[in-house]
């Protein structure tokens, strides 16, 4: 059972009140990976959104024409596996601690249903995962941006101009 005091030093919580602490608390578990544990695999059924509460998670991308990527690396307070959030039949990527972590893991669907039967903190909720997720898009851009770059000729016209909008 989740401790309200654990989720208080999470961003994703912090400033809920009591109600929806009393919501929440009911639904998420909490999940220990080690160094190098695979958390969920790209194409697996995506069933589990995570919030990290401590150490880092990597998210890799295996595009089927090329080496996996790293897109994102989730830090203390991030989110993960929002495929499920999304209503996504399977992950498109890889989760797997980068070091001995803790996640707060909840179903998406039982988080999407208490939002539905609760509108007011659903609504709170679900806005604070859109912010986190578009905050993670700004970032998977520049490390896109970065694979594009890699081996490329950077006198080329179009990559200045991009290297200047940076």
């Amino acid at each position: 059972m989740m401790v309200i005091k654990d989720i208080n030093r999470i961003s994703f919580f912090q400033d809920l009140d009591n109600n929806e602490y009393a919501l929440l608390k009911d639904i998420f578990t909490v999940e220990h990976f080690e160094k190098d544990e695979e958390i969920f695999h790209q194409e697996s059924k995506a069933e589990y959104f995570y919030i990290l509460s401590s150490g880092k998670v990597v998210i890799r991308y295996k595009p089927y024409d090329g080496p996996a990527l790293v897109v994102a690396r989730i830090q203390s307070g991030g989110v993960f596996g929002w495929s499920a959030m999304l209503r996504r039949d399977v992950y498109t990527s890889d989760a797997i601690a980068d070091e001995k972590s803790i996640a707060f893991r909840v179903k998406g669907s039982e988080l999407l249903a208490l939002c539905a039967k609760h509108p007011e903190s659903g609504a709170v909720i679900m806005q604070r995962l859109a912010n986190i997720i578009s905050e993670r898009l700004e970032g998977t851009h520049a490390e896109i941006l970065k694979i594009f770059r890699n081996g490329m000729d950077l006198s080329n016209e179009c990559w200045k101009r991009m290297i200047e909008n940076e």
